[in-house]
């Protein structure tokens, strides 16, 4: 697996790559984001403004919910994202 600090600009930008990370979220059957978005609801044109926003520096990565489980005397965290934000995630 590749370090993020070495993946270049133009591969988190690669609409080819989004959509990789994409099936590759699918193929997992993970579930929607926090957003109450489903995968299958993401659409190409979500995917070109996610493109678009990386390209032109304007993607901002929204807060993840977090909630704490409590499971005997100790807490476990569970994190869940937003949809795009679980995509870029998929390219590192």
């Amino acid at each position: 697996m590749t370090s993020p600090l070495h993946i270049s600009y133009s591969t988190v930008t690669n609409i080819e790559l989004l959509r990789e990370a994409k099936d590759k979220i699918t193929a997992k059957g993970a579930f929607g984001g926090v957003d109450k978005k489903r995968v299958e609801e993401f659409t190409e044109k979500d995917l070109y403004a996610l493109q678009a926003a990386l390209i032109s520096r304007t993607y901002v990565p929204e807060p993840y919910l977090q909630i704490d489980i409590p499971k005997g005397d100790k807490s476990f965290r569970l994190s869940k994202p937003k949809i795009r934000c679980l995509m870029l995630k998929r390219l590192f």
